[in-house]
């Protein structure tokens, strides 16, 4: 699944289908995290802030790591380094919840 998405990903620059469904695909991805902050603020379990753009803020850090962790992968290297990063990036992330919460890295 890796393998297809990095091609999808490497397509979207040169194929207006590809380009269509990385865009379609980052909207929804966008559109879900925001509501779950939106219902995360509305029970309190979240401090108030603008979903979308924490929304943006989010799904677009992971989405640059991803490609990252990616071609890490792909091309022998250690992808510990950016592993950690999306783990860190969730951390801040997740540091607006009023219980600070510790995304670790498990086995």
């Amino acid at each position: 699944m890796s393998q297809i998405w990095h091609v999808v990903s490497m397509e979207q620059y040169v194929n207006p289908i590809a380009g269509k469904l990385i865009l379609e695909e980052d909207t929804r991805k966008i559109t879900s995290a925001a509501y779950i902050f939106d219902k995360l603020q509305m029970n309190g379990k979240m401090k108030p802030c603008n979903s979308l753009e924490v929304a943006h803020l989010y799904m677009y850090s992971i989405r640059v790591q991803h490609l990252d962790y990616g071609l890490r992968i792909i091309h022998g290297k250690d992808s510990e380094v950016a592993k950690q990063m999306m783990y860190r990036t969730c951390n801040l992330i997740y540091s607006i919840y009023e219980g600070y919460v510790n995304v670790t890295l498990s086995a």
